[in-house]
């Protein structure tokens, strides 16, 4: 009988000693859990430049180089707005960088057509120099037996409205190019400041469990517009640069023919007056 208790009170504190160590493993499983999910909360930076692209459209020059620069903003887009479910990165940032490169990615656009526009216009008024050239030549061809002195100052009087047409062309193509770098030099800064200030919200919201709202510009960026609305807003910007190239070249033409011949060279290279390559003040735009 005593053998017997012996044995089962062995039994029970045997049953007891694993009851504790399960009691550990499973402590140690929870603490070890807890811990993974602590680990999975924290958010990761995001990585975006925002210089990036701005650096590569201030540098590009032809359409050709702006169009692979704007497939890039593109990209860097298309792999923010991907990361934007998985919850991994900091939700107030990633808006922030999204935001802007968006807006890179109108800049892009805007300079790849702006550079399209240029070199059209540079193509025409080489090819309209290029015909003028060759009916010269064949009126040349035909004026030969007219008489010299006729010939000879019509030739002059035809090479000065040639010269005064080529100062219109170059002073109309300088024009454009001010004003198109204008409004896409106020379009990035305006990107720019959008997201200096997103960032700084971020900031300040990294430390709090809730996120303050991103800072969204109501001033046409991210609201969508028709194509129609598109187009007639596109029509009223060009119509206005339009305008503006054409006062400022009829201003600066007039000023010239009214300068007297023997003062003319003096003129143009006057410091205080400025040259005709000299810069022009460039107009606002209002987008209507």
């Amino acid at each position: 009988m005593k053998v017997t208790s012996y044995s089962a009170a062995g039994m029970a504190a045997g049953g007891m000693k694993g009851s504790v160590s399960s009691t550990d493993s499973a402590k140690r499983r929870a603490g070890v859990s807890k811990k993974s999910n602590q680990n999975k909360v924290k958010k990761k930076n995001v990585n975006y430049n925002p210089r990036e692209i701005r650096s590569a459209l201030t540098r590009v020059k032809k359409a050709q180089s702006a169009g692979q620069v704007l497939a890039q903003a593109k990209g860097k887009l298309a792999n923010l707005l991907k990361a934007k479910g998985t919850g991994q990165f900091n939700e107030s940032e990633l808006a922030a960088a999204i935001i802007h490169a968006r807006r890179m990615v109108r800049c892009a656009q805007m300079k790849t057509r702006n550079l399209k526009q240029e070199e059209q216009l540079q193509k025409r008024h080489a090819a309209e120099a290029k015909a003028e050239e060759q009916q010269q030549k064949n009126d040349i061809k035909l004026r030969v037996k007219r008489k010299e002195q006729s010939l000879k100052q019509k030739a002059k009087t035809e090479k000065s409205q040639k010269v005064q047409k080529q100062k219109r062309q170059q002073m109309e193509l300088m024009q454009r190019r001010r004003i198109h770098r204008n409004m896409e030099h106020g379009k990035m800064e305006e990107a720019d400041l959008e997201y200096k200030k997103n960032m700084g919200n971020a900031a300040r919201s990294s430390d709090s469990t809730e996120f303050e709202q991103v800072y969204v510009p109501m001033d046409g960026v991210e609201v969508e517009l028709s194509e129609d609305g598109m187009e007639l807003t596109e029509a009223q910007i060009e119509a206005q640069i339009e305008q503006q190239v054409e006062m400022m070249i009829a201003a600066e033409l007039a000023g010239a023919t009214a300068m007297p011949d023997a003062s003319a060279g003096a003129a143009m290279s006057d410091p205080g007056g400025g040259d005709m390559g000299g810069d022009i003040p460039a107009m606002d735009i209002a987008a209507g």
